[in-house]
């Protein structure tokens, strides 16, 4: 969201929330509409644009990152490779969320924003900022921003991991973060993504409750006994469960179409299994540090480690600590459990550092705990363990999409005035489907792949149009008016 890691000289750090100060489940009891059905899975599985299923396949993962694309000459004429060579190979970004998405809404929109907009990006809109805005008002509800300076892009990732450390340890001292990073491999491509919210309250006991009843009745005492009786409802279960939920803005006061609703659900699919992995220590960390180019052994610049220790009590150790540094392990063979003892320490209330108050704080490298990468990767580690002791079954199944109303231009606000900006228009719940999100992921990234053509929307969805750029260059929008101007006469 901010940009190249080497112009972040800000990011948030210090927690600010107190305890119980949102709560989801009563905007769902509130406002939840019945309109959008919850996605089954079995023999009732359905899902909208999805009928056409691709027949299974096997996909191979390479575990080493693809090499770099051939150049392609400025007079070979137009680029014909895959859109995941073209877009999202080294050394281009990695995947995003957004990326894997957008093809739900209109794929060929989508192709035609990579190809057609300067750095492969939207035009940002009145609307787009407004959105913004509201998440940014969100965030600051949570944390707070300190300066951190940032001298090379192993610092830059670094910080990147100390904000879900401290987001980590937000949701466990009030029971709310928000803006949590989160990084998975899709077909051994790496995805990375931001969660708007984590929290330890179901947004929907209640469609819990529906689903499981659901299945056990249609599996039956046989199928229940095979699983040994589990998946009880989480209000019966001692286990304390995080949610995932994600925040979208709308202009508008009336609910979303099932159609813009339904990109959110794979979106919070996604990040439902990113964050299981990596609460079940799934992820292989060397993979993402390679595929950004990261010397995970690159010691942190002296300054970076001086912001953080402003911030972090744990970053050097105390005196006792140091008196015992021959016998204590090297800093990137911190276990576990040693990583235990230093990860108590909050951070400290909004300030602007100033280099001069520091008092000179040894940044010598054999006193220095979590100075590189792979070091801090295990108090990472550890923050993730302490936050999901059960793994990936810590993570709730139901995942929750809050609308909230975004109001722009005067005469806008004038109409809806009684709709405060930002307010919660209504929420959309779902149970978690694998079985869904696998369907989908193989059928968009055959497009990614070069595999097949990116499709435009359906008759059906023509609407979607209105609000599309490129419009008025897109055939595929040409032959959905040539094929209703068909319809039109034939019903004629």
């Amino acid at each position: 969201r901010h940009g190249p890691l080497e112009e972040q000289p800000n990011a948030r750090l210090a927690p600010l929330v107190a305890p119980g100060d949102t709560n989801l489940a009563a905007f769902v009891a509130q406002t939840k509409p019945r309109s959008i059905p919850t996605v089954l899975s079995g023999a009732h599985a359905s899902y909208p644009d999805l009928s056409s299923a691709l027949t299974d396949q096997s996909t191979s993962t390479s575990e080493t990152p693809p090499p770099p694309p051939p150049a392609v000459a400025d007079n070979a004429g137009p680029d014909s490779r895959p859109p995941m060579l073209r877009f999202r190979t080294f050394p281009h970004k990695p995947f995003s969320v957004s990326d894997l998405t957008a093809g739900v809404w209109c794929e060929l929109q989508y192709y035609y924003t990579l190809t057609r907009l300067p750095g492969g990006r939207k035009t940002r809109t009145a609307a787009m900022r407004g959105g913004t805005k509201i998440h940014e008002r969100l965030e600051r509800q949570v944390f707070t921003t300190v300066r951190i300076d940032v001298a090379k892009k192993e610092d830059g990732f670094g910080l990147r991991l100390w904000n879900i450390v401290e987001g980590l340890r937000s949701l466990r001292d009030t029971g709310l973060t928000r803006e949590l990073e989160v990084w998975g491999l899709v077909e051994g491509n790496v995805v990375n993504g931001v969660i708007d919210v984590l929290s330890y309250e179901n947004p929907d006991p209640e469609l819990e409750e529906d689903v499981l009843s659901s299945r056990r009745r249609s599996q039956g005492s046989s199928s229940s006994q095979e699983q040994g009786g589990t998946a009880p409802s989480s209000s019966s279960s001692n286990k304390r469960e995080v949610f995932v939920s994600d925040v979208k803005t709308r202009g508008s006061t009336a609910p979303p179409s099932q159609a813009q609703v339904r990109a959110a659900t794979i979106q919070l699919f996604l990040y439902h299994r990113f964050l299981a992995d990596m609460a079940s220590d799934k992820l292989d960390y060397m993979r993402i540090f390679a595929r950004y180019g990261l010397d995970p052994d690159e010691p942190f610049s002296d300054a970076f480690m001086a912001n953080i220790d402003a911030l972090h009590d744990e970053v050097f150790p105390s005196d006792e600590d140091k008196s015992a540094s021959d016998s204590a392990p090297a800093v990137s063979e911190i276990s576990a459990p040693a990583a235990a003892a230093a990860a108590t320490t909050r951070g400290h209330p909004s300030v602007e550092i100033n280099m001069s108050t520091l008092g000179g704080a040894s940044t010598s490298s054999s006193f220095t705990r979590y100075g590189s990468l792979r070091a801090l990767l295990t108090l990472l580690k550890f923050e993730l363990h302490f936050t999901f002791p059960q793994g990936a079954s810590t993570l709730g199944r139901v995942v929750a999409v809050e609308y909230r109303y975004r109001a722009w231009g005067e005469r806008q606000q004038q109409k809806q005035q009684q709709q405060q900006d930002g307010s919660v228009i209504c929420v959309n719940t779902f149970y978690v489907e694998p079985d869904i999100l696998d369907q989908y992921l193989r059928d968009t990234m055959q497009w990614w792949r070069g595999e097949r053509e990116p499709r435009g929307v359906s008759l059906e969805e023509a609407f979607k149009c209105r609000s599309c750029e490129f419009v008025g260059e897109c055939d595929w929008r040409m032959n959905l008016d040539n094929e209703a101007l068909r319809k039109a006469r034939a019903a004629r």
